[in-house]
């Protein structure tokens, strides 16, 4: 539990911060948004490529990372039907989509490595692989879809090809694919960078915080639907395959964890309802400090 503590309250001190400097005057919500954009474009990249470049993909795991997209996929679907349901204007919609298919997986890596070991923490790598390609790709198009920073398809497709994180995805799947290791020169500098990224995000994340009653409806909604409806869906899988024991735990813990930061990232690019997505982000991880340790103790 000690260890447990020490991962999360980074987190915890990291976004205190950033709403200690807004409500005094040290920075506005502009800069905020500025250091996430910093965040996603330079350190997350970083993160990811010295990340994954480590981590060794057979084809007999190809399913984790495929899990991690139809679990998107499937909340996104239950997140749609929802909104029409409902007859949301665009920008609720496009916010409903893009807090449930957004999964924070790395939310739930120091929860699989201390409660099931390495191996576990291997497997919930491998699942958030299909999880960010589905970030980088089909969740940042519906952001600028249904965002009032509005793009044409043609725009958005563009925007995507250039981006470095899609980019970082498919240069870290060949190198792990290859086992080819990022050169000595380079390590030190792409880790340092990386690891700026929990304390840049969610710095800029806390400066951009700024709660209100009216976002509490909307953001329990997209709560509710990321961490159950990812449940529910990780469970449907493990109906129609047969999985191991350690891959599964690793699985359900990344499909049920909170929110993604790149949907708070992606609504202040975008124009969605940032309040409401900040708002959630940061309430499901709060939440997600007890849901997690539940659903890991549950399991074992």
């Amino acid at each position: 539990m000690e260890i447990l503590f020490a991962k999360v309250l980074p987190i915890i001190i990291y976004f205190t911060l950033g709403i200690i400097a807004r409500r005094t005057a040290i920075a506005t919500a502009e800069q905020g948004g500025f250091l996430i954009k910093l965040a996603m474009y330079y350190t997350l990249p970083a993160l990811f490529l010295i990340t994954f470049s480590k981590i060794h993909i057979t084809t007999d795991l190809l399913f984790l990372p495929l899990s991690g997209i139809f679990v998107s996929l499937a909340v996104g679907l239950i997140a749609f039907s929802i909104g029409k349901y409902k007859r949301y204007d665009r920008k609720a919609m496009g916010s409903l989509l893009v807090g449930s298919m957004a999964m924070n997986s790395a939310f739930a890596f120091p929860f699989a490595l201390v409660f099931f070991g390495p191996e576990a923490l291997t497997f919930a790598l491998l699942y958030d692989l299909g999880n960010a390609l589905m970030i980088f790709t089909v969740v940042y198009a519906i952001a600028f879809y249904y965002g009032d920073n509005d793009l044409k398809g043609k725009k958005i497709i563009n925007n995507i090809i250039r981006a470095p994180f899609l980019w970082t995805i498919f240069i870290a799947l060949f190198m792990s694919f290859m086992e080819i290791h990022i050169p000595d020169i380079l390590h030190e500098p792409f880790n340092a960078l990386g690891n700026m990224t929990a304390p840049v995000l969610l710095m800029g994340m806390g400066i951009s915080f700024a709660p209100a009653r009216s976002h509490v409806a909307p953001a329990t909604e997209i709560i509710i639907l990321r961490m159950l409806g990812g449940l529910s869906a990780i469970l449907l899988v493990f109906m129609m395959i047969d999985i191991e024991d350690k891959q599964q735990i690793a699985m359900l813990m990344c499909a049920a964890s909170p929110l993604g930061m790149t949907a708070s990232a992606y609504s202040i690019l975008a124009g969605l309802n940032t309040q409401t997505l900040i708002s959630a982000a940061s309430i499901s991880i709060l939440l997600g400090l007890a849901w997690l340790p539940f659903l890991a103790y549950f399991y074992m």
